[in-house]
């Protein structure tokens, strides 16, 4: 009976919110802001990784295509980019609009390597987003917990699971940039993280055509991209409920929203998990 429970649940239940995401989210070119978004920070980054092995693989048509689609930012690696390639790549961002963000040559190892570039960063370029590198999913969440940062762009060979994406306790953005190419487009799979990505304040993907089918993959991501900008945003789950509960955790539930793939548990403002099922457990929370 909720009239039974302990008083500390009174307070603790109403700082958790429950939102449902859908396959595909909505439109993908709105701006957002994440809870330690910093001055500088863009919105949010659908991007397109340009290094010497992808850049040919985008022509004026995709590009336009890409832009059309929603994708806003060129994540541009230059190392061993010659001058008719850098010329290609001022080509593309003038003529159809895209932000330019070059990025590090080096991946950052620490916070407190990052925050001294970050330091060194604002006082050459004052308005630009301090932008790092990092090696692996891991430290980007690392490098993304300090408040200095504004975007920490990771670069993978595959599509990660959305378990491994959580960005909990991110201030800075953390950006996935996944080749494609290496064989077809799973849309399912990439609609789920067009999805996710838009949903979460601190989570951006980006694609770098690679392999024999780059040119064909990043069509295909167009496509996946220029459909959840047609959708609506879900509704918020009603019915949520306390199923069961300790002096540390709270078992929720709520109603199933017909569309959704995964629903976004909130502990305040701060994303905790986003499972599939419509019930969730928060632990190690402090009485009162």
């Amino acid at each position: 009976m909720w009239g039974a429970a302990p008083q500390s649940f009174h307070r603790l239940l109403p700082l958790a919110v429950v939102a449902a995401v859908f396959a595909v989210s909505p439109a993908p070119t709105q701006a957002r802001v994440g809870a330690g978004a910093q001055v500088n920070t863009p919105s949010q980054v659908w991007g397109l990784g340009l290094d010497r092995r992808s850049i040919h693989h985008v022509g004026d048509g995709l590009a336009s295509r890409a832009r059309s689609a929603g994708m806003n930012t060129l994540l541009v690696d230059g190392r061993g980019l010659g001058k008719r390639q850098w010329r290609k790549v001022r080509h593309l961002a003038k003529r159809y609009g895209f932000r330019q963000i070059v990025l590090p040559r080096r991946s950052t190892t620490s916070v407190r390597r990052a925050e001294a570039a970050c330091a060194k960063a604002r006082r050459k370029h004052p308005n630009a987003p301090c932008t790092l590198r990092a090696a692996s999913l891991a430290s980007a969440r690392m490098l993304a917990a300090s408040s200095q940062v504004d975007l920490v762009v990771v670069r993978l060979k595959r599509l990660p699971s959305p378990a491994s994406t959580q960005t909990t306790g991110a201030l800075a953005t953390v950006v996935e940039l996944v080749e494609i190419g290496h064989g077809s487009l799973d849309q399912r799979a990439w609609s789920e993280a067009v999805g996710q990505a838009a949903a979460n304040p601190t989570l951006d993907l980006a694609v770098a055509p690679s392999g024999g089918n780059g040119s064909k993959a990043l069509n295909s991501f167009t496509r996946v991209l220029s459909a959840s900008s047609s959708r609506t945003a879900p509704p918020p789950p009603s019915g949520l409920t306390v199923t069961d509960r300790s002096l540390s955790s709270v078992g929720l539930g709520w109603n199933r929203v017909n569309g959704a793939v995964t629903y976004n548990v909130y502990l305040g403002v701060r994303l905790v998990m986003s499972p599939r099922k419509t019930q969730a457990t928060l632990t190690g929370l402090t009485c009162s």
